[in-house]
């Protein structure tokens, strides 16, 4: 009945345009509707967009990101320094889940981490289906998100989607889906896109595969044409994970004063 009443009470906060800011996980965060920030992205789910959002996390005494807080009260975050150039896959296939970059990051990356870590780390779905590179400018981004849909697996670790990455636009209308990103690329910047270049690399990797070639992956972070061979070893990977619904966390969120986990229930 609790939900309900909750899920009843955003949907009328949504209509009225009263929604200023989100209590969750010992928080109370401002929800914003133009530039940096977070923002509402569906009902319960919310997602930080633009080039400077106040979204960093100390986890595991390394500064990541705060990707979203998810309708199932997860925290999907990605890490942002001392990040490596991997091939997604040694033999030259875009499936993640027979990828070597999947088997590395769920077996040799998450094994290396602190057991209080992994504790922290829930094991997820992530949508991992075929993405179309070349669209229409009116194809919506939940079009994006639908195909990824397509193909689902569950891990503990994995990177960041295409839809994911276009939702961290701060503009739409500039920058809302891939045909958008491909004509203002100059323009279509985001946190993401900053993390890359701050780790001084040359682009990295999402889990979304090309439609048109089982070679081919979806990459973030340069200028140039976001795609590239799967054995490509001069991309880098960007681990992401959904963090442990029953965190309580302290902080604001910016760099000087990141986000960090006080207790897990």
């Amino acid at each position: 009945m609790y939900t309900i009443t909750k899920y009843l009470t955003l949907i009328i906060t949504m209509l009225t345009g009263g929604l200023t800011s989100i209590n969750t996980h010992g928080l109370e965060i401002p929800i914003v509707k133009q530039n940096s920030g977070l923002y509402l992205s569906t009902p319960n789910r919310y997602v930080y967009k633009g080039i400077n959002p106040n979204n960093y996390l100390k986890f595991n005494n390394e500064l990541w990101r705060i990707i979203s807080f998810e309708p199932d009260d997860t925290i999907k975050i990605i890490k942002a320094e001392n990040l490596k150039n991997i091939p997604f896959d040694e033999n030259n296939q875009n499936n993640w889940e027979t990828s070597t970059l999947n088997k590395y990051l769920n077996q040799n990356f998450y094994l290396s981490l602190p057991k209080d870590i992994q504790d922290q780390i829930v094991n997820h779905t992530w949508n991992i289906g075929a993405v179309y590179k070349t669209q229409k400018s009116g194809i919506a981004l939940k079009y994006t998100v639908e195909e990824e849909k397509e193909q689902i697996t569950t891990s503990k670790i994995g990177l960041i989607s295409m839809s994911e990455y276009i939702e961290a636009m701060d503009n739409s209308k500039t920058c809302g889906n891939i045909s958008l990103i491909f004509k203002n690329e100059t323009k279509c910047q985001n946190y993401l896109d900053k993390i890359v270049k701050q780790n001084n690399l040359e682009a990295a990797w999402t889990i979304s595969k090309d439609e048109y070639s089982e070679s081919t992956v979806y990459y973030i972070g340069n200028t140039y044409f976001p795609d590239n061979m799967a054995n490509s070893n001069f991309i880098a990977a960007m681990p992401a994970l959904y963090l442990n619904k029953n965190i309580t966390l302290i902080g604001d969120g910016t760099k000087q004063n990141p986000y960090q986990i006080t207790k897990t229930n």
